[in-house]
């Protein structure tokens, strides 16, 4: 008996051992730290450095990610080393003869992730020199684009110890890095002296500039260095400042001096070559004619098919895109020759209409259906508007019935509008709206037509009218300290679209009245060729792109407030 159970005993050790699993422990913090350097090997700041393989350990095992984009080495080397992941470290293996008496750092961008919850080391500099001793000077600065002013990140930066113009198209750079999400950069140990400095959107990965659609800034003159601080990196004071200009706040050890570091305006050139791109063809009988750059002159002939097709022709401000309303348009493909400029010659081909896959899977639209968008619904200062997305035929006479709701009862009243025998996309229905004022405003079906026969349905549209308290005022004082520059300044509301251009020539007071409360910016361009609009830059001529910069707050406008301020114009 006792041996029966003493197997029994011995198979119940046997089952559970072998249904035993090892099971990561639920719950807890997630794991959101970046892998942590433990050691490398040789040490960072080593002098004499005359090895083959750098390896660098963490304190867990990580993943490579880009390499070949995300490690920088500075100076560049001519062949890319082999970067292998060994247990919990990573090995760089160099394959180039190192230049002798020289700092070289080797920087890593987001290129380590560890491997459980992919968290990255966004920045590690390992540095050696293969002198006598480690540069301790440095260069930093900010890129932002040239028109929004926002910031660029992961953008190419190149330090060129020569002055020559066609550097960042023949030669690499003696020093490179790239810009943080803040479009910040940083070149730590470099050599004292001064340096032509480029930044660069490589597309091509090759720190040349060689495409016509990469975007690029550089300096005016040369960057002197600064010596660097006990570990701390200078930052700049002012955001608003022309390339070069910006300021270092000076760093916290006593003895050493700020120095001019550079705000860089990225930009890309205008294309100077004109091109026909592909027609645009959102609705049917509506295209839209995209050319590379502006058109002063257009001449269109019609090849295919023998009738004429007949269209109305709409030009944007800047003249690079034409929009052709058809008054009819059949299934057919029609072809024209179009000569801008007398000099590019172009066959344009128009191909039917198909719409979306979503609006019926290629099934034909309702010929019935010409809706408008309601515009300035319930406004004091600016008439009701009926916009549509094809011209309107134009209407003798048509109706529109407005219903007031008031205590004792309904206020109905009718008035009769018109739809000018002009092309025309949009219809206002001016009405002296009463504050606080409920209303309703209908228009009966079938009222308006487009050139394709389309019509439409019933309009209704509840209206609730604001009162004068709903509106704010803006008094902006423009102080114009160089005489003869010229400014477009711009009032933009938060989401960033253009309320009222103006430009502005001499110092002057503006008034922007009835504005909707909410928070405003100024936007200034300093327009020195006088053209009306921001031009960009070109390298080969030496020319940065025109600067834009905006007033130094938000403005919060408040309904039934007047607000003043001050803005002086000024070179930077």
């Amino acid at each position: 008996m006792i041996n029966i159970r003493y197997c029994l005993f011995l198979l119940g050790i046997i089952f559970v051992s072998g249904c035993a699993r090892i099971v990561t422990p639920v719950g807890g913090a997630k794991d959101i730290a970046p892998p942590v350097i433990l050691k490398t090997l040789p040490e960072t700041n080593t002098l004499h450095f005359n090895e083959k393989t750098i390896k660098i350990s963490f304190n867990e095992y990580v993943v490579l990610n880009n390499p070949n984009e995300n490690i920088f080495f500075s100076p560049p080397l001519k062949h890319s080393p082999d970067y292998i992941l060994s247990g919990k470290s990573l090995k760089i293996k160099l394959s180039d003869t190192l230049m002798t008496d020289r700092t070289y750092n080797i920087v890593l961008f987001n290129a380590i992730k560890d491997f459980t919850e992919g968290n990255a080391l966004p920045f590690y500099q390992y540095t050696f020199s293969t002198g006598d001793f480690i540069d301790s000077f440095m260069v930093s600065g900010k890129i932002v684009d040239a028109e929004s002013t926002l910031p660029k990140e992961n953008i190419i930066v190149m330090l060129y110890e020569d002055d020559i113009d066609s550097l960042p198209r023949t030669k690499l750079p003696t020093y490179l890095t790239r810009s943080s999400k803040e479009g910040t950069f940083s070149f730590q140990h470099v050599k004292k002296g001064k340096y032509k400095i480029f930044a660069l959107g490589d597309i091509n990965h090759n720190f040349r500039y060689d495409l016509p659609n990469e975007a690029i800034a550089f300096s005016d003159s040369l960057i002197p260095t600064v010596l660097m601080s006990s570990g701390k990196t200078p930052t700049l004071t002012d955001s608003t400042a022309q390339p070069d200009t910006a300021k270092l706040s000076p760093p916290d050890s006593v003895g050493i001096s700020s120095a001019p570091t550079v705000l860089l305006s990225l930009f890309i050139p205008q294309d100077t070559a004109q091109g026909l791109l592909k027609p645009l063809n959102p609705y049917r009988g509506v295209y839209k004619i995209i050319y590379k750059r502006e058109i002063k002159d257009l001449k269109v002939r019609q090849l295919y098919p023998d009738t004429p097709y007949i269209y109305t022709q709409v030009n944007n401000p800047t003249r690079d895109t034409l929009t052709w309303y058809f008054s009819k348009m059949d299934e057919d493909t029609l072809r024209f020759e179009l000569v801008a400029d007398a000099r590019w010659i172009d066959t344009l081909t128009l191909l039917p209409y198909k719409p979306a896959a979503s609006r019926g899977r290629g099934k034909k639209e309702s010929a019935t259906k010409f809706m408008p968008v309601i515009q300035n619904s319930g406004e004091l200062y600016r008439p009701l508007t009926l916009h549509f997305n094809t011209p309107v035929r134009p209407v003798d006479s048509f109706r529109v019935m407005i219903v007031k709701f008031i205590k004792s009862g309904n206020d109905t009243v009718f008035l009769y509008y018109a739809v000018p025998d002009t092309f025309t996309l949009s219809v206002p229905l001016p009405y002296p709206w009463e504050e606080k004022g409920n209303y309703l405003l209908q228009i009966r079906d079938s009222v308006f037509r487009d050139y394709n026969d389309a019509c439409n349905d019933t309009i209704a549209v509840r209206i609730s009218v604001k009162t004068e308290r709903d509106y704010g005022q803006l008094i902006m004082q423009y102080t114009i300290m160089q005489p003869g520059t010229s400014y477009i300044i711009s009032l933009l509301n938060s989401g960033g679209h253009t309320i009222r251009d103006t430009v502005v020539t001499e110092s002057t007071t503006i008034t922007y009245p009835n504005l909707t409360p909410g928070t405003y910016k100024l936007k200034a361009i300093e327009d020195l060729n006088q053209n009306g609009r921001w031009d960009t830059g070109n390298y080969e001529k030496k020319q940065q792109p025109e600067r834009v910069f905006f007033f130094g707050k938000s403005i919060q406008v408040r309904g039934q407030w007047e607000i003043e301020e001050e803005w002086i114009l000024d070179k930077p």
